[in-house]
């Protein structure tokens, strides 16, 4: 009485015969072309065709729920038929067929049946239909594309790249989600089982013929350009489901780190590294913290590792072929520069494509409707190198490796089924309109000088680093019991339009590294400074300066920018003081 059933259909002939047709018609391509699903995995191996799916489902078109059932989806000779039980005493049943018209033609067909309490039917044939509509259209489009597919390689190859962005349904957010997974599959590996590696990067394919071991030869190449060190502090960014930091806590290539800090836009991707860094043996020492969030810091995200108001540091920041898609790249660069301690190194495996040499046809293409990248993030290498050293970054380097890249990637999709096949058309569209794939590296300075440590240390003294600042017009301790508390006044610029005076308190202390500062202004900002002078050999010296600033969120970029400057000018007075030590 309360059950109802509802069904629908679609059909479609396509100028295709019917054996090309049932190649694209399998279970894995079917429930991949959902825009629902999230996860699917095949739990039982006695069970193949038993399928566990995750999907996410609108609620209200307010929020998301992400749903789990169990779905039988059969390979039969027409086609494929599923299925499904799900909750609220939903069933559905669905058939895709491949019906023969003639030998150049079949009709490609689509029957659903659903049936579900009588109050809920109204949504969930809305859902269904919306859903099932969306894999038939990319089954019939990628069949469709199999009967153009000579005259799209040789006339428009633009038009694959669409074809495979809409084939792959996610949010504009989100360019990946779990289908990686197959293609770390290798040819002995059982179809049942999760592979052994979850690589997402389009590899290093020089003297590799395996997937897997190409991402690995990528990851091990972004590491080498990071220089990380024994001891190190590192942050991985777009770390999938958590291969890379897998690799970086297990693989004897890689130097033992003291923490690990990850960060994923993606739910799933998080909730699976946690998951699988359980199941390793990390480091005893080893502190490891993962984020979900975007990787660049926006205005009220909770303990984000790039927050400015954070006083973490790394010695190695990485972003394994990611950062292209960053909003923006630049500004994930700035952040992450402020958060390197001095010395450390940034690596990123990229992808350079010059917007301003694209034709309109193909720049609207790419950066509106694929939206591969920001357009901002479309820059060529010499204007990435410049922005790099713009940011403050020394010793920058950009590799172009895309013929170690490109040419690999784009053979092993096309070897992996008519789907990856016309992935692999996109990306040759994408290296055939210029993009370069580059590992690009730099470092946040330090100076070392020609000075023994003794002397350094004769000039790293209070009043000193007090006057060296430009924005320094008094200073005095004005009480003889703590001749270490200095009250400093200021002129502080505003707007460009005119200059204030500014008075605060500052515990200004002689260590026997150097001085340490300790202060509090006015709005709620406290600053802390440190110089030191670390002793390299008998006559060489290295100098640094590390400042941590706090404040109001809505004035931190004002209060950064104007202390980023006068620090920066004290930290030159005091190298060309010491230098003259020399």
């Amino acid at each position: 009485m309360f059950i109802v059933n509802r069904q629908f259909s679609f059909s479609k002939v396509v100028a295709v015969p019917e054996a090309k047709a049932l190649e694209a018609i399998r279970p894995e391509f079917l429930i991949t072309a959902s825009p629902l699903v999230v996860k699917y995995e095949a739990k039982d191996p006695s069970q193949p065709d038993l399928y566990t799916i995750s999907e996410r489902l609108p609620v209200l078109g307010i929020f998301e729920t992400v749903h789990t059932f169990t779905s039988l989806v059969t390979q039969k000779e027409d086609g494929v038929e599923s299925q499904t039980n799900a909750q609220a005493y939903t069933t559905m049943n669905a058939r895709w067929r491949a019906v023969k018209k003639d030998e150049d033609q079949t009709e490609v067909r689509e029957d659903v049946s659903v049936s579900g309490l009588f109050f809920l039917m109204p949504y969930i044939v809305y859902t269904a239909r919306k859903a099932h509509q969306r894999v038939f259209w990319v089954t019939g489009t990628c069949l469709m594309l199999m009967a153009l597919s000579i005259f799209i390689q040789l006339l428009v190859p633009g038009f694959v790249m669409v074809t495979f962005w809409l084939l792959w349904p996610r949010k504009s957010s989100d360019p990946y989600g779990l289908f990686h997974l197959s293609l770390n599959r290798l040819p002995n590996d059982d179809p049942r089982e999760l592979p052994k590696t979850e690589w997402l990067n389009m590899g290093f394919w020089k003297d590799v013929t395996t997937f897997p071991d190409a991402c690995q030869a990528l990851a091990k190449k972004l590491i080498q350009a990071a220089q990380i060190k024994h001891g190190a502090r590192v942050l991985d960014v777009g770390h999938g489901t958590g291969e890379s930091l897998i690799f970086l806590l297990s693989n004897p290539s890689v130097n033992l780190i003291s923490s690990l800090t990850g960060i994923t836009s993606l739910t799933t991707h998080h909730n699976r590294s946690l998951e699988r860094l359980s199941q390793i043996k990390v480091p005893k020492d080893t502190e490891i913290n993962l984020y979900e969030g975007d990787a660049v810091y926006r205005s009220g995200a909770v303990r984000h590792p790039l927050d400015p108001n954070s006083h973490a540091t790394f010695d190695a920041i990485l972003a394994l072929d990611c950062a292209y898609h960053f909003k923006t790249r630049d500004l994930f660069l700035r952040q992450s520069f402020e958060h390197l301690a001095p010395g450390g190194r940034i690596a990123l495996a990229d992808i350079c494509l010059d917007a301003a040499k694209l034709e309109g046809w193909k720049r609207l293409l790419m950066f509106s409707v694929f939206a591969v990248m920001p357009e901002a993030n479309g820059i060529a290498v010499p204007r990435y190198i410049e922005q790099l050293e713009k940011i403050g970054f020394v010793d920058v380097i950009v590799e172009d490796i895309s013929e170690d890249v490109f040419p690999g990637f784009v053979a092993f999709l096309k070897g992996r089924g008519f789907g990856w096949r016309v992935f692999g058309w996109m990306m040759e569209w994408l290296y055939a309109s210029g993009a370069k794939f580059v590992i690009a590296s730099g470092q946040k300075s330090i100076k070392v000088v020609a000075v023994p440590e003794a002397k350094a240390l004769e000039v790293i003294r209070p009043e000193f680093l007090i006057t060296a600042s430009p924005l320094v017009v008094k200073y005095e301790v004005k009480d003889p019991s703590q001749p270490d508390l200095y009250t400093i006044s200021e002129r502080l610029p505003v707007l460009g339009i005119f200059e204030t005076v500014n008075t605060f308190t500052s515990l200004v202390t002689q260590k026997e590294d150097g001085v340490e500062s300790q202060t509090n202004a006015q709005a709620y900002t406290t600053m802390n400074a440190r110089w030191r002078a670390v002793k390299k050999d008998e006559d060489q010296t290295e100098v640094r300066e590390d400042v941590s600033v706090s404040g109001i969120f809505f004035l931190m970029p004002y209060i950064v920018y104007t202390a980023r400057k006068a620090h920066q000018r004290v930290f030159e007075k005091l190298i060309q003081a010491v230098e003259e030590k020399a």
